[in-house]
């Protein structure tokens, strides 16, 4: 069976390690005093991400300014990972982020070097009731000398649909074929945090020649069939 930095090959997994109360409670103090804007014109995603550009709004670690903040509730997410994470991993990305009313993020699979390095993990915080991630494996024909394909292109049979319960660290597998949709008339609040292999790091950094992320074709190991979420 295929793992990645430890966790097995799943879409998504609980760690079944909750998070602080008082963690929780800061990062939904911090996420309802972010200026979403009047109809979450605020803190849009990066251009070159258009695939799920218009219904998620993110407010992201790094970025051109420190965000002080935000920073402290990352490291304080950190230090409780440690106990289901090697302390040889770094924080590459972390981010609260917003789904709008009845949003979705359609099929796509994420393809940058961070994502192929790294293990991002999910701490739902509140309004995930009504929230449905859907996850499938790569086709068996799914190509691995490309980086440019669409994931619906690529599906397996094996779609599976989950919820989520806040105030848990998942696992959240983003190099398969995965999608969220919000059945919900109110805002979804999540943390993410990205964490990659110290050995990894430089490669997680680099850059193409416009500036933008190194994308990673898919692996043979990624086309193993994902197993049933934990």
């Amino acid at each position: 069976m295929y793992e990645k930095n430890g966790w097995p090959w799943a879409g998504l997994i609980n760690t079944k390690l909750k998070a602080s109360n008082s963690l929780v409670n800061k990062m939904i103090d911090l996420w309802t005093s972010t200026n979403w804007g009047d109809n979450f014109e605020n803190y849009r995603r990066p251009s070159y991400q258009g695939a799920i550009y218009p219904d998620t709004r993110t407010r992201q670690l790094p970025n051109i300014k420190i965000d002080i903040e935000l920073t402290e509730l990352t490291n304080l997410a950190y230090s409780e990972l440690q106990t289901v994470f090697s302390k040889d991993m770094i924080v590459v990305m972390s981010e609260l982020n917003c789904l709008v009313p009845k949003g979705k993020i359609p099929w796509h699979h994420d393809r940058m070097a961070k994502c192929f390095y790294g293990t991002r993990i999910i701490l739902p915080l509140f309004n995930v009731e009504n929230i449905k991630f859907y996850f499938s494996s790569w086709h068996d024909n799914t190509p691995i000398d490309s980086t440019n394909f669409p994931a619906k292109d690529f599906m397996d049979t094996d779609i599976v649909s989950l919820l989520v319960e806040p105030g848990y660290y998942y696992i959240f597998n983003h190099r398969v074929p995965h999608q969220t949709i919000s059945f919900s008339e109110k805002p979804r609040a999540m943390f993410s945090i990205d964490l990659v292999a110290e050995s990894n790091i430089e490669k997680c950094r680099e850059k193409s020649d416009n500036g933008r992320p190194i994308f990673k074709e898919i692996s043979q190991e990624e086309k193993t069939k994902i197993i049933p979420n934990i």
